[in-house]
Formats: structure tokens, C-alpha cells, sequence
């Protein structure tokens, strides 16, 4: 039984998505374009769903995100990766879960302190990614029990549950997501505490007698 890890799937995920992206180029869109346009785009969908259009603003949001992975594509196809697209990919990721977190706080869907531990829980791995990664030149990608995808599962399934009447299942799945953010920033904090240890000279007493 073949077993595929995180980093695999990626892999896997990047080598399929290639040809949409190579599409998507010939529109002459450039991936940073489609990154910045999935921020207005999750605007959009996070003031519909502030104001109750739950249905269609999740709809609009599922846009956003769309556009957020296409932009990847895009770069692999034409070539045109680049550090500084990785940045504003990350710091985009981070502007629509806070618009999303934001949107379902105001209008009232989860309480406000659910919302504040949301927002500090699921920002948390990605900061201790971004650190130990500049501090010890070591990538934590794959590393943890929830990812970005996992976090966007568990929110976008409690609103599709709560847009079938079960209402309390929205709070639930970000409390679940909440937990599994925590989890993994503790995982990563292991994971370069690790590397820190590893790299750390050995220090080995000799006994000399006299």
C-alpha cells in the first residue's frame, strides 16, 4: 500500500494544476494579479456575509479561494515563480481567512471571543513557520496536523451546515479548527526546536588522570 505524505500530495497537486495555469496564461493574466484580485473578491464575499447573504457570500468566498490557488498554477506554468509572489501568495492567504473570521464575527454567527480565538489560532503556525524558517533556513512545509486546506474545510463546512439549519455547527467546526491551528504551531515549535538541537555543536568531556 502505497502511503502519500503531505509534501507528496503537494507535489502531486502542482504537477496536475499546471495545464489550468497555462490556460489562465494565455488570458494575459499574471499571477500576482490574480493573487491581489482574490483579496478583492474575499472583500466582496466577507461584507455579503457580515450582512446575512450567507449563501451567496460563501459562494462569492469560494471564488476567492479559488483565484488564491490558481495564482500558484499560473507561476509554475509560465515560469514566472518568484520569492516575492511567495510572500504576497502567504500574506494574501492571511488577508481572506481574517476577512472571512471578521465577516462571521460582525454578523453575528460566533460569539465574539470565538472569533478572537480564531483569529489568533489559525494566524499562529503560519508566524512560527515564517520565523523559524528565516531563523534557521529550514522549510516546516507539511509539517502539522491542519494546514491552510485544513482550516478552510472545517470553516466552509460548518457554513454550509449552518446554511442547512444547523446552526451550531458553524461555532463547532471553527472551535475545531481553532484547536487544530494551536496543535500545529506546538508541532511546529517542536519541529524547530529539533532542528535548533540537531545543529547545536556536541560538547563531549574527556577524563584525564594525573
Amino acid at each position: 500500500m502505497v502511503s502519500l505524505s503531505k509534501p507528496r500530495i503537494r507535489e502531486l497537486y502542482e504537477k496536475a494544476t499546471v495545464p489550468l495555469g497555462a490556460k489562465l496564461a494565455k488570458l494575459g493574466l499574471t499571477p500576482n494579479q490574480v493573487t491581489l484580485s482574490s483579496i478583492g473578491v474575499a472583500a466582496v464575499a466577507s461584507i455579503l456575509i457580515a450582512v446575512g447573504r450567507t449563501g451567496v457570500g460563501l459562494l462569492v468566498y469560494l471564488v476567492a479561494v479559488f483565484l488564491d490557488v490558481v495564482d500558484g498554477s499560473i507561476a509554475r506554468a509560465t515560469g514566472l515563480e518568484s520569492p516575492f509572489g511567495t510572500l504576497l501568495d502567504h500574506y494574501t492567504d492571511r488577508c481572506i481567512e481574517f476577512m472571512l473570521l471578521l465577516a462571521l464575527t460582525a454578523g453575528g454567527y460566533i460569539p465574539g471571543w470565538l472569533g478572537v480565538l480564531a483569529v489568533f489560532s489559525v494566524f499562529s503556525p503560519s508566524y512560527v513557520r515564517a520565523r523559524g524558517e528565516a531563523e534557521l533556513k529550514k522549510t516546516a512545509m507539511g509539517v502539522g496536523l491542519f494546514e491552510r486546506k485544513e482550516k478552510l474545510t472545517c470553516i466552509v463546512a460548518g457554513m454550509l451546515l449552518y446554511l442547512l439549519g444547523l446552526k451550531a455547527a458553524l461555532p463547532a467546526m471553527i472551535l475545531l479548527a481553532s484547536a487544530g491551528s494551536i496543535i500545529t504551531a506546538a508541532q511546529r515549535i517542536l519541529y524547530f526546536r529539533r532542528v535548533a538541537e540537531a545543529r547545536q555543536p556536541q560538547h563531549t568531556s574527556s577524563l584525564t588522570g594525573a
